[in-house]
């Protein structure tokens, strides 16, 4: 698309972006910073990410960590390069065992910690099999999302 910017200058101005709020996070003592958030099409930049990261680490002494959207853990290829491994869980009732087995192959592959740094269910009748479509619509039911909340609780 001719009005879109080339992935160097994205690149360059998420950078900017984030060795200002790294630089941030430093100076007032923050515990991690995570460089990203469900970057899905841009996490597939390998070498920019690469030296993004290492432009973050220059600057923040602590934990760093990229969050992956749902369903993505695999498809982040420069997992090596963060502090720790994190990801969006918002996973529909019953899926749990099944996507923690998926998950905890790229945590032994990689050899890193693993936090959801993102999790959560409407309380909606109906969201706990779509937890992240905020779009849904119907009567409230905090049963279902508690009942999501205890399922998710129980199986990480």
């Amino acid at each position: 698309v001719p009005c879109e910017p080339k992935w160097s200058d994205w690149f360059a101005s998420h950078e900017a972006f984030q060795l200002h709020y790294a630089e941030l996070a430093e100076r007032t003592g923050c515990a991690m910073f995570i460089a990203g958030c469900e970057m899905v099409m841009a996490q597939r930049r390998e070498a920019e990410w690469r030296r993004l990261i290492g432009r973050v680490k220059s600057v923040f002494s602590g934990p760093v960590s990229y969050n992956t959207d749902k369903y993505q853990e695999e498809n982040v290829p420069w997992w090596d390069c963060v502090d720790v491994i994190s990801s969006s869980g918002y996973y529909p009732f019953g899926s749990w065992t099944e996507q923690l087995a998926r998950i905890r192959k790229v945590v032994e592959q990689y050899q890193k910690p693993f936090f959801f740094a993102e999790s959560g269910c409407m309380s909606v009748r109906g969201s706990g099999d779509v937890p992240n479509d905020w779009t849904l619509t119907g009567p409230a039911d905090p049963e279902e999302q508690a009942r999501w909340y205890r399922e998710m609780f129980r199986e990480t």
